[in-house]
């Protein structure tokens, strides 16, 4: 969208990852450039629909622009007919070629999302699937999906056969989960958003560990030089950095080597290949829910951009989402073969965590409390809710609904109404009473809440 104002020099980038040997996080800080301007056009209503590396460019001041949106169009709004075979046959390119296909299937083939091969609405998670292809490409030196046709790399994509990197191309493990969850043939199942991704992609725990570190020393040294400095390192070295440990606490190693046990002994013949896909998703959620915890923080202890009383509404969305987070990993780990199955379907119903960046959301969905007993009583309730909301996903149904009779027996705030009546719909629909939940939903006092409207792409609709 840039028209080079800025720079009289530039290269593209692909130009610019063959000129020389690029360290995996020289690679990671321009794609994330990139990114950035991808979700511009995102929040200017535009699908770009044909991003890769000849569509980048770097300028001699380093900086990155994307450019050629002449295929960017609006979300669409409905998906064609044609067939997945009709769709194949028709985009007749090379599989080498770098030119855009026109006609049916749009972009260029070893960067087009499954869903335009499907001939599928084009959205925003379309480009973040073309994303995640060039920085694959850019950090491993190959594309993730190979074909020695075009229909046969048609197939890869929309079947989601990753080829693994090549041996002594190393990316991190956890950017590696993040573009494997980008690159899901099933759009539902990546990132919400490019926003999300690159949040994911941009906190590297390496990095972390060594500010860590700096801090501990520069904590250390401030000790020497007075209270008042100590005080201020305190402030920011410790608030800060926190919600590494809070997310870990309900899923870490403990967590994990528990699942994968309870995984195994249902001696499913593709546990192995279940616990990897719930993991990668569960791993997305922990670091995104950090990120935004930071953020929050940071927000007002470090830069002073907002107001305590803020922080403590954000903290508070934050904290429900965590709560989410651990009922559903220990409804995971209680749970038998059959609920297993559905395990990565569970695991996207986890309430989006976006929104609690988001002022006047989290003004108008976590009001501060009163009084003390209210603050209490409001805590207890949405870690209910949130059980509650984590069985209907799980398909026990019939314990979300003696959950939600006991909660209904004690004295809610009154501003929970309208979240508890959100609830008992996802009972009622959980347990069939597909009327009584549509009644609820229908009432004037009904409005939409956090922990139920705001999940992850690929949470589970309602059935029949």
């Amino acid at each position: 969208m840039s028209f080079w104002p800025w720079s009289t020099s530039r290269a593209s980038v692909r130009a610019w990852l063959e000129a020389a040997p690029r360290p995996w996080r020289e690679v990671l800080r321009v794609f994330i450039q990139a990114g950035r301007g991808l979700a511009a056009a995102h929040a200017a209503g535009l699908v770009h629909r044909d991003f890769k590396p000849d569509n980048a460019m770097v300028g001699d001041d380093g900086r990155v622009r994307v450019l050629d949106f002449g295929l960017a169009r609006a979300p669409e709004p409905e998906a064609a007919t044609t067939t997945e075979h009709d769709a194949i046959a028709t985009t007749r390119n090379t599989l080498g070629s770098q030119l855009t296909v026109a006609g049916a299937v749009v972009g260029t083939p070893a960067y087009i999302a499954p869903e335009l091969y499907l001939r599928l609405p084009a959205d925003a998670r379309s480009d973040q699937f073309a994303f995640c292809v060039a920085l694959w490409e850019g950090l491993y030196g190959q594309r993730p999906f190979q074909g020695a046709t075009l229909q046969a790399l048609a197939m890869a994509i929309c079947e989601g056969q990753v080829t693994p990197p090549p041996p002594g191309r190393r990316a991190p493990a956890w950017l590696h989960a993040a573009l494997v969850r980008g690159l899901d043939p099933d759009p539902a199942r990546r990132f919400p958003s490019m926003e999300a991704l690159l949040a994911a992609i941009g906190r590297d725990p390496e990095r972390a560990r060594v500010r860590l570190l700096g801090a501990a020393v520069l904590l250390c040294l401030t000790a020497l030089t007075g209270l008042g400095v100590r005080n201020a390192v305190v402030g920011r070295a410790e608030l800060c950095v926190d919600g590494a440990a809070k997310i870990t606490s309900v899923w870490g190693q403990v967590q994990k080597d528990s699942l994968a046990a309870a995984l195994a002994a249902t001696g499913l013949p593709y546990a192995r290949d279940l616990g990897a896909r719930v993991g990668v998703r569960l791993d997305a959620y922990a670091a995104a829910w950090a990120a935004a915890h930071r953020d929050a923080c940071e927000d007002t202890a470090v830069r002073k951009e907002q107001s305590p009383e803020l922080l403590e509404l954000r903290m508070a969305c934050l904290e429900g989402r965590r709560h989410a987070l651990a009922e559903t990993v220990a409804l995971l780990r209680e749970a038998e073969a059959p609920m297993l199955t559905r395990a990565v379907e569970a695991v996207e119903g986890l309430p989006a965590i976006e929104p609690c960046e988001n002022p006047s959301y989290v003004r108008a969905e976590h009001p501060l409390p009163a009084t003390a007993a209210e603050a209490i009583a409001e805590a207890g309730a949405r870690q209910r809710f949130e059980r509650i909301e984590a069985l209907t996903h799980a398909d026990r149904g019939r314990e979300a609904d003696r959950e939600l009779q006991q909660v209904e027996r004690l004295a809610l705030p009154q501003h929970l109404a309208p979240e508890l009546a959100l609830v008992r719909a996802y009972v009622d629909v959980a347990n069939s009473r597909r009327t009584a939940a549509r009644e609820i939903s229908n009432r004037p006092t009904w409005r939409p809440v956090a922990s139920a409207t705001t999940r992850s792409p690929g949470a589970r609709p309602c059935r029949g």
